[in-house]
């Protein structure tokens, strides 16, 4: 790291608290502007040592990395990479990579299955993947640290007749509008408190929502049952279908219901039909791209639906897919019959 890369990153952290994540942003691109053709030159009589204590390097991803993140996924990178911290007692510089096959291997004796030992090295190396484009470190100590085996399990999802018995565990319009729509729309949790009433186009059931976790916008639908709910919802309410609030609201607010809100009412929902699986929203996306499965869709079509991120070069850069490509595919293997 330069002299002129670290005054940049001084700068950052110093204002972070300050500021908020998207003028954090900003700050970093005018930093980065401003700084272009100047060289940076030590005074002769200051130290020419850099800080790069770990709480320092925590501080610069907070004010550089954490910023671009959802808020879930840096709080993850954190929570892994001092869990690191607290079993290594060594600058993050210095960690080697029989260090870290030392922590996984404690990790895992804890109790954690494969799986777990596997997404918590992937924080870890997410984390020293930034510390090396960060020109902290020179390579990243787990690039070599081969995955842990794991024991792939069926895809979990709920069947017809669970469904219908999830549907018992409704006690107000609320929660069936909401396992509707989680149903119909196969959004993620986090993306459901950003829809607002006014987004829904009531007609024809389409809605346009942004997908936090690939940073674009998709096509999403309702069908006429999902729609049913939904106006009861607004109708309970004493809203229009024009209104600005959010399509989902906490109990006696009229603020969003949060993830961590909807996470609660399906629990809540699965607890009073007495199901035997765990029930949470995640599983509802799961069985509504394994029902497309089983329509006759495929698992493109069910990617396309879901929005995930294509992997194959030309689908994400030659093909395009049409707002009536992902209708067709909603009304054929999603909507209700």
């Amino acid at each position: 790291m330069t002299r002129k890369e670290q005054v940049v990153n001084d700068v950052l952290i110093a204002m972070r608290v300050h500021l908020t994540a998207q003028v954090m942003t900003i700050l970093q691109d005018v930093l980065i502007q401003a700084m272009h053709g100047v060289e940076v030159v030590e005074e002769q009589t200051a130290l020419a040592t850099q800080d790069v204590t770990n709480d320092y390097i925590i501080e610069l991803f907070n004010a550089k990395k954490a910023p671009k993140l959802s808020e879930r996924t840096a709080e993850q990178y954190l929570r892994h990479i001092n869990l690191l911290i607290d079993v290594i007692h060594k600058p993050l510089t210095q960690i080697s990579e029989n260090d870290v096959e030392y922590f996984l291997m404690k990790y895992r004796k804890k109790g954690n299955i494969n799986r777990t030992v596997n997404n918590c090295k992937r924080f870890i190396s997410a984390f020293f993947t930034w510390m090396r484009k960060s020109k902290l470190i020179t390579e990243n100590p787990c690039e070599n640290i081969d995955r842990y085996k794991e024991t792939r399990k069926p895809i979990e999802h709920l069947e017809p007749e669970q469904w219908e018995q999830l549907k018992t565990g409704c006690k107000s319009i609320r929660d069936r509008a909401l396992l509707e729509f989680l149903r119909c729309t196969a959004m993620r949790d986090g993306e459901v408190p950003a829809v607002r009433v006014c987004d829904v186009d009531w007609y024809d059931g389409k809605i346009v929502i942004f997908g936090h976790k690939t940073d674009r916008y998709r096509l999403v639908c309702i069908d006429r049952v999902a729609k049913e709910y939904l106006l009861q919802y607004l109708q309970e309410r004493g809203i229009n279908q024009s209104s600005r609030e959010p399509l989902f609201i906490a109990r006696g607010t009229h603020k969003a219901l949060k993830r961590t809100g909807i996470y609660s009412a399906v629990k809540h929902i699965a607890a009073r039909a007495g199901m035997e699986v765990n029930v949470y929203p995640h599983l509802i996306r799961k069985t509504t791209a394994t029902n497309i499965i089983k329509r006759g869709g495929d698992s493109e079509k069910a990617g396309d639906y879901l929005g995930h991120v294509e992997q194959n070069t030309a689908n994400q850069y030659y093909t395009y897919k049409s707002d009536d490509y992902i209708i067709n595919i909603f009304r054929s293997y999603v909507a209700a019959v």
